[in-house]
């Protein structure tokens, strides 16, 4: 399938991998890890051994709230109280197909249509967005799996900051976005609304 990530700002695997290993290692009662992004980091710590339930994710941006909304089970994707008004949307009303459409339609606003190029290519993702939603959710499906059992909240980097920096038996991983504007360009254009905090 033609369509590239949608979240840019990733760690790599072995960043991920090293800083896993050495939160087991440590053995923390609690695992904080704002600018969850697309917890890539929280995923590394699961795959390591790491306990989901042990984990308090955290973002402000939609991208990262959908997902973790998905895997904190006190948590409804209602709540976010999101608003799609692009062409692309749910199969049906499930939690998981509400995501998917939301999540590509985020990719189709990304993809400029001022060339012949992004013409296409948002023509082929009309004209397969089914396949390309069962695609999604398989993906998110798959997440969830591993993901499920930790806790998020839509919160600041610095409140948890100030809530995690004197707690001896917490660990606190934080990685925060280091390209200029990057949240502003991933929404621009896509269709898509919500609370923002």
């Amino acid at each position: 399938m033609p369509v590239s990530q949608i979240f840019q700002g990733v760690t790599t695997a072995p960043c991920r991998d090293f800083v896993a290993r050495c939160i087991i290692k440590s053995n923390p009662e609690i695992v904080y890890m704002p600018c969850a992004g697309r917890f890539g980091s929280a995923q590394a710590y699961i795959n390591h051994g790491g306990a989901p339930e042990k984990l308090m994710t955290s973002d402000i941006c939609l991208f990262s709230s959908m997902l973790g909304y998905l895997f904190d089970s006190k948590k409804s994707i209602v709540d976010l109280g999101i608003k799609n008004v692009s062409p692309i949307q749910p199969k049906g009303s499930k939690e998981i197909e509400i995501v998917s459409a939301v999540m590509l339609a985020i990719k189709y606003g990304q993809i400029a249509g001022t060339t012949q190029y992004g013409m296409n290519l948002r023509n082929e993702i009309l004209h397969n967005k089914d396949a390309y939603l069962d695609s999604i959710a398989e993906k998110i499906s798959a997440l969830l799996e591993k993901m499920g059992g930790c806790t998020y909240d839509i919160e600041d980097l610095w409140d948890v900051i100030r809530v995690a920096k004197d707690n001896e038996k917490a660990c606190l991983f934080i990685n925060v976005p280091t390209y200029k504007g990057g949240y502003e360009k991933m929404f621009s254009n896509s269709g898509i609304s919500w609370d923002e905090p």
